[in-house]
């Protein structure tokens, strides 16, 4: 698992967030699964597709998300996306505030 980013609500917003985002590979044959509380749906998609889904308006997107997304959609690969985080360290060139 490596560490991408790092995102701050700006001061003076009604709620603040501190957000990490991390990648890592999911194991062969994984079956995801989320909360049911926080997280209320799931699926697998290329970021490619769940960004232009956005532009149409079908999906809202956090800019923390998008930007993360358009990071990921760099790469052709999951070791690619591995490597790049690998090589950057804690935070790289992509962490934002």
């Amino acid at each position: 698992m490596h560490y991408v980013s790092r995102w701050i609500t700006p001061e003076g917003a009604p709620r603040r967030f501190d957000t990490r985002f991390f990648v890592c590979a999911a194991p062969d044959a994984q079956t995801p699964l989320h909360d049911a509380e926080e997280t209320i749906a799931h699926e697998w998609v290329r970021p490619a597709d769940v960004l232009q889904r956005h532009r149409d308006g079908a999906v809202d997107l956090m800019t923390p998300t998008q930007s993360s997304l358009k990071w990921l959609d760099e790469f052709d690969t999951v070791d690619d996306v591995l490597a790049a985080a690998a090589s950057n360290g804690p935070g790289g060139n992509y962490q934002r505030g």
